[in-house]
Order: structure tokens, then C-alpha cells, then sequence
């Protein structure tokens, strides 16, 4: 039941407009191309949502919650 929340989480998250790089830049002042190019390499947003499931999944399992990009 968890793992079907976590994907189902996963999918809303991916299904919805923009992400995680437009939310920082839009909430930073703006950016160019080239920064906001940087940042999604960075942050893993260049790879595939089936990839980024994987890892996200994978980490979850070993205890990873992630970082902030606020708070560090």
C-alpha cells in the first residue's frame, strides 16, 4: 500500500505544470537558460520520470529523504 502511494504521489508531482527548477527560479528572482539548464542536470530533472521514479523509490528504501534546496 505505501509503495502504490509513493508512485501515486510520484505521478500527481509529475503530472502537474512546471517543476521543481521553475518553482526555485520563480521564487528566486528569475534566471537565464543557462542557470535553469544547470539546475535541472543538478537536481536529475534532465533524466526520464521512469528513472527518476527508480531513484526516488531506491532512496526512500535506503532512508534518503532528500535535501533542501532552502534549508540545505
Amino acid at each position: 500500500m505505501l509503495l502504490i502511494v509513493v508512485c501515486a504521489t510520484f505521478l500527481l508531482l509529475e503530472a502537474a505544470p512546471g517543476d521543481a527548477v521553475d518553482a526555485y527560479i520563480l521564487s528566486s528572482g528569475g534566471g537565464d537558460a543557462e542557470l535553469i539548464a544547470k539546475l535541472r542536470v543538478e537536481w536529475g530533472l534532465d533524466q526520464s520520470a521512469v528513472s527518476r521514479l527508480g531513484v526516488y523509490v531506491w532512496s526512500l528504501l535506503h532512508g534518503d529523504l532528500g535535501w533542501s534546496v532552502l534549508f540545505g
